[in-house]
């Protein structure tokens, strides 16, 4: 079984990093008093980028509060603590701060704030961390540069997210990075957790073999998932029940509809969106996840959207966190972030990436959330050459140091449990899917599929007549903000 793994995913993996890019190209990126001719592909980030900016205050400003613990959002460490995660990002800030003579700071305002001082010309900031949402409007504001037209950034280069630069763009502009500089995308993957007590209980298949014979699909989660259900006695599925699957509306669906390959929004050659929801493809896809989830009665699902708790819980959603691990589902859809939370779990668990549609389907296909915090260059600083010079090295610095660190020893070594999970993060990583449409909540058209998903409304072709017009006149305003 193993052997057919490795070779599945060393042919998927070919050319991809632990962070979704591809193999790199070269690079012409040099420093601005050196020259070393050295491509992106021969050397490490560290050989690539040395300048002296005499001692500049490289500034960051983040609308991502501590508060919001789920994210590995650590950006800055005043000294080595000892954590592995922690020591990663003193290690990358002191080779960044040594190389380009430099310091970095970080701080933290509301969004509000940090738009304000943008549209008021305040040259406060060299890098922000903003939600994609607030990125859509103020690049519609005029706030951001394009990160396209920046003269360091070259995102074909390893530590860039090239699935992301491409599938987030917009009439040719992109606002919105995703590298190695941040680990928030990561943390705000969807995955598939599955617990393997039960697993053995039931003496179902092997999902790691499902993965590698290309057998993981919507039928075999369903198949799987159905002879997990148990009702206690009571006649009332609550949360004292065990399920096939747990998750929540605004996750879910969209999610398996993902899977399938499929997104809400498409681009045509001219990197122009539409939404196509309606078209053929996703309407089949979106039928067959509502056969999935509604299909098998009650018990087959928990939605923690949905279901009111028996535990005493102020927040729903948290129940997840302890029916989980108190092996009352097979499977969990959710971000790759509560992975952390699962380290105690006494039974054992797995990962796996989005099942297919069926068989047929080429590749698997695994979206990402978008409630995370990526980079965007206001339109205010002084010095362009200097701001986009030093973020291109922040994210190749990061490579071999954060993301090392988050990927291969928080991540798969600390966190995940056998050497089949691992391999599956590089799947899902390497074949992660931004959709417009989410990212950005454009129209919030998830929160409305979700919704009529959650209602088993069939008909969904009716549903994008009703939204047609006004959802087509935002996309087209955004459009044109974007051509200007």
């Amino acid at each position: 079984m193993k052997k057919q793994l490795s070779l599945l995913l060393a042919g998927c993996m070919l050319g991809i990093t632990a962070c979704g890019g591809t193999s790199p190209a070269n690079s012409d990126t040099t420093a601005p008093s050196t020259d070393t001719g050295t491509t992106v592909a021969e050397t490490s980030g560290t050989d690539l980028f040395s300048a002296d900016y005499e001692n500049y205050n490289f500034r960051i400003l983040t609308a991502n509060a501590e508060s919001n613990t789920w994210f590995t959002s650590t950006l800055t460490v005043m000294e080595d603590e000892g954590d592995v995660f922690s020591s990663a990002v003193y290690k990358r800030n002191q080779l960044a701060e040594e190389a380009l003579n430099i310091t970095i700071t970080e701080e933290y305002q509301e969004i509000q704030s940090i738009r304000a001082g943008i549209m008021a010309g305040d040259d406060t900031a060299d890098l922000l961390l903003i939600h994609g949402s607030n990125v859509l409007a103020m690049a519609q504001e005029g706030a951001l540069h394009d990160l396209l037209t920046l003269p360091h950034q070259d995102f074909e280069a390893k530590w860039w997210d090239t699935n992301a630069a491409e599938q987030l763009s917009i009439a040719g502009s992109l606002y919105f990075g995703v590298g190695d500089f941040i680990t928030t995308a990561n943390d705000e993957t969807i995955v598939t957790f599955f617990n393997k007590q039960l697993l053995g209980d039931l003496k179902l298949e092997d999902p790691y073999q499902l993965v590698a014979d290309g057998e993981w699909t919507l039928d075999k989660m369903m198949e799987m998932g159905k002879a997990a259900m148990r009702e206690n006695g009571d006649t009332v599925y609550n949360d004292q029940d065990t399920y096939g699957l747990l998750g929540h509306q605004n996750m879910l669906y969209i999610y398996l509809i993902c899977g399938s390959g499929e997104t809400i929004i498409t681009k045509d050659k001219d990197d122009i969106p539409a939404f196509t929801f309606n078209n053929e493809r996703f309407t089949e896809a979106y039928l067959k996840v509502l056969n999935v989830i509604h299909g098998n009665g009650e018990g087959f699902l928990y939605d923690a959207n949905v279901k009111q708790n028996t535990m005493g819980l102020s927040n729903n959603h948290r129940v997840q966190e302890i029916m989980f691990p108190n092996n009352q589902s097979l499977f969990w859809v959710e971000t790759v972030s509560w992975a952390n939370d699962l380290r105690d779990m006494d039974a054992y668990f797995g990962i796996l990436p989005c099942p297919k549609h069926d068989k047929t389907q080429d590749e698997y296909s695994n979206l990402n959330n978008g409630s995370f915090y990526g980079m965007s260059v206001p339109i205010t600083v002084s010095d362009i050459d200097r701001t986009s010079y030093i973020l291109e090295a922040l994210n190749a610095f990061s490579t071999d140091t954060v993301q090392s660190a988050y990927y291969e020893i928080s991540l798969k070594g600390k966190i995940t449990r056998d050497e089949e999970s691992s391999a599956m993060l590089d799947l899902i990583f390497g074949n992660r899917t931004f959709d417009c449409s989410v990212t950005y909540s454009i129209a919030r058209m998830r929160h409305g599929i979700c919704a009529k998903a959650l209602e088993n409304d069939t008909n969904i072709a009716s549903y994008y007549a009703s939204q047609q017009s006004a959802i087509e006149s935002q996309l087209n305003d955004i459009v044109e903000a974007f051509q200007k």
